[in-house]
């Protein structure tokens, strides 16, 4: 019997041995890259014929493109159907000569002639940069459709007609095990589950050297936010990238918020936006951030009355969101929810963040709940209050901290391969240049309480993905909690802040990895390629 015993653990440790992924480089080749690689609508690496050109570290995409564009603007060819696509892996054991190359590469595809839009995303646990990735096929999509965007902006208004597009995928070792017939299945979440303290950990190791890669990126680029002539630069990170980048940013916004001016515009802690999608982070990381701006405004954190017109003063009346985390968000009203028939739907929510995270930080004996609770779930607690004009109050006595505002698109995502995403009936992003100050202008209380979506007498304002198809985004500055009424819990961010925690409905994020719809992308690049507080413009510096 205990040679049986002895035989099952060698045999396991073996199995775990023999399934440990690699520390890369995967994409390492400098020459023979110029061509252009067309994945066809599968966008399939490991169905592509030519492996080894998948190696190379800056890459050329293709995809069939939908609009009639003129072959240049102001003398500058213009590439409609093309986008770059540049891998800088951060993994330590990689030698500094090979990372120093890919940042090279990629830094050196913004030269020339014409605009750059940067989009530079920082995957998440269980992938890496290995060819056939699956986040690596998601960042594609995602470009595809910011080709669209730019070239339908280009036909109507003439703006970024030369832009260059440039995906740049920051790969680490988020996947430590090679898991069996791909991620996602239950053999391999099993097998990967031990992995997620050293792996959350490795992301917090990172946030440095992805921070150097940022930072040199945006050196060489011409930012200004509401430009159409100026560079762009989008930053993305998906769970345990968006750890990376919380961990990164997190100390350098508090400090630049001490040092804020009351009323100036609060500038981008990098680039034009920062996104964390469903960030498999501490809700401290976050919440920090408020208690500065609670202390900028002169009010404590914690809840015994109103934060007053001081609170409202903080930020710009021209300010934009440029810091924002969006989650798939489980706990709803039951207005949100209803099916057919008034009966309740499950919720299609991100599980992994909401339930497993704090399962394995209390493991970790990180017990608080602003430890326990990621940045999207942490919710501000509210009660019923019969005086107030909403029926709730935040409950006195807690720290006003938590989510912010709500994100819901009426129908739901689409198909998201790079088939569609070169169809103009099915990758339209509508311009909304001044949406969110007409919102805020709008609306009284100081510009509180603000919904982009809503329409009533003298008021037809609305936030449209494709007006034509009738999808239309709808951003909230309220919350939608259970055992209250839908919209009613005014938020705890200053109108104008540039800091959005946002609780997205499984309309426009479903799950942990289905981020990839058409009508939430577009919706990001419209607060990064739109003038969306047009009339309130931030003067030059």
């Amino acid at each position: 019997m205990r040679s049986l015993v002895l035989l099952a653990v060698a045999a396991v440790g073996l199995f775990i041995l023999n399934s440990c992924a690699g520390h890369g480089p995967y994409r390492i080749a400098d020459s023979g890259c110029d061509s252009v690689i067309n994945l066809g609508v599968g966008n399939s690496e490991k169905a592509y014929g030519d492996q080894a050109r998948l190696s190379c570290m800056l890459q050329t995409h293709s995809l069939v493109s939908a609009y009639h564009l003129p072959a240049s603007h102001r003398g500058v060819p213009i590439e409609p159907d093309q986008f770059r696509l540049a891998f800088v892996e951060l993994d330590p054991k990689i030698s500094q000569d090979v990372r120093d190359k890919q940042l090279n590469a990629a830094v050196g595809s913004l030269s020339g002639a014409g605009q750059n839009y940067v989009v530079a995303f920082v995957h998440g646990w269980r992938h890496n940069a290995e060819i056939g990735d699956s986040d690596i096929g998601k960042l594609r999509t995602m470009l595809a459709y910011t080709r669209s965007f730019l070239n339908i902006r280009c036909v109507e208004l003439g703006r970024y007609c030369n832009a260059r597009l440039t995906g740049i995928y920051l790969g680490w070792r988020g996947a430590s095990f090679v898991e069996p017939g791909g991620d996602r299945t239950v053999v391999g979440t099993i097998g990967a589950g031990p992995t997620f303290w050293a792996r959350k950990g490795e992301s917090e190791r990172l946030k440095d050297a992805a921070l150097k890669v940022l930072k040199t990126v945006e050196s060489n680029l011409n930012l200004r936010a509401g430009d159409f002539e100026a560079d762009k630069m989008l930053v993305v990170g998906h769970s345990f990238g968006g750890n990376m980048l919380a961990n990164a940013f997190k100390d350098r916004i508090i400090d630049a918020v001490n040092k804020h001016e009351m009323g100036a515009y609060f500038e981008a802690p990098v680039g034009d936006l920062t996104v964390m999608i469903n960030p498999a982070s501490e809700a401290s990381n976050w919440t920090a951030i408020q208690e500065a701006v609670a202390k900028k405004a002169g009010r404590s954190i914690v809840v015994g009355g109103p934060l007053g017109d001081q609170f409202e003063r903080v930020f710009s009346k021209g300010q934009r969101p440029n810091y924002l985390a969006i989650t798939s968000a489980c706990d709803w009203a039951d207005e949100e929810i209803k099916g057919v028939e008034g009966s309740i739907r499950s919720v299609q929510c991100d599980q992994p963040t909401g339930y497993l995270f704090p399962m394995g930080q209390a493991a970790a004996l990180k017990w608080d709940r602003e430890r326990m609770t990621t940045i999207g779930h942490l919710n501000p607690i509210y009660v019923a209050d019969p005086t107030s004009s909403s029926g709730a109050s935040l409950q006195n006595g807690t720290r006003r901290v938590g989510t912010t505002h709500e994100f819901i698109t009426n129908k739901f995502a689409e198909d998201t391969s790079i088939r569609f995403a070169s169809d103009p009936k099915l990758s339209r992003c509508d311009v909304a240049d001044g949406w969110l100050s007409q919102v805020q202008a709008r609306m009284g209380g100081g510009g509180r309480h603000w919904d982009s979506a809503y329409k009533g007498p003298n008021r037809d304002n609305i936030l449209w993905v494709d007006q034509a198809r009738g999808i239309f985004a709808q951003f909230r500055h309220s919350l939608s909690l259970p055992g209250f009424a839908s919209g009613q819990l005014a938020s705890i961010a200053p109108a104008n802040s540039p800091f959005w925690n946002v609780r997205a409905f499984d309309t426009a994020i479903a799950n942990h990895g289905g981020y990839v719809g058409y009508p939430l992308w577009c919706s990001l690049n419209q607060l990064v390629l739109d003038d969306v507080v047009a009339n309130h413009r931030v003067p030059p510096s």
